[in-house]
């Protein structure tokens, strides 16, 4: 591949950031929704808003799927956080797992994005 490939594989078009919104509020409707765990634990948080509303769509488990192939170092992620249990290694970690995911899901997008412009639009070269 040369480096124009590669440019214009991570250069944001339309489709490639309508992807991304769409992974986007589906992490934010997952992790709404993984609410339900917490939700008998006592001293729990308030409910997040819009819980009711989104609660019978599936935005967890379509988010675990999405989320399975990075799983393993998300997971890792986690596993620094609770050795010894810090503050700030919890604030470090949730950091890192965001960004990642972020960085994931916009390469998902890229992909996508490309795929849809080979399928559909083929004869743009």
């Amino acid at each position: 591949m040369n480096t124009a490939r590669i440019k214009d594989f991570f250069r944001p078009t339309l489709v490639k950031v309508i992807f991304f919104i769409l992974f986007v509020c589906i992490v934010a409707g997952a992790y709404i929704q993984s609410y339900v765990f917490v939700d008998d634990v006592p001293g729990k948080s308030n409910k997040p808003p819009l819980y009711d509303i989104i609660k019978p769509f599936p935005f967890w488990v379509i988010w675990v799927y999405l989320v399975l192939p990075i799983g393993f170092i998300i997971n890792a992620f986690s596993f620094l956080v609770s050795i010894p249990p810090r503050p700030y290694q919890q604030i470090i970690a949730s950091i890192l797992i965001f960004g990642l995911q972020a960085v994931y899901f916009y390469l998902l997008s890229c992909a996508l994005g490309e795929l849809v412009q080979k399928v559909f639009f083929k004869n743009k070269a």
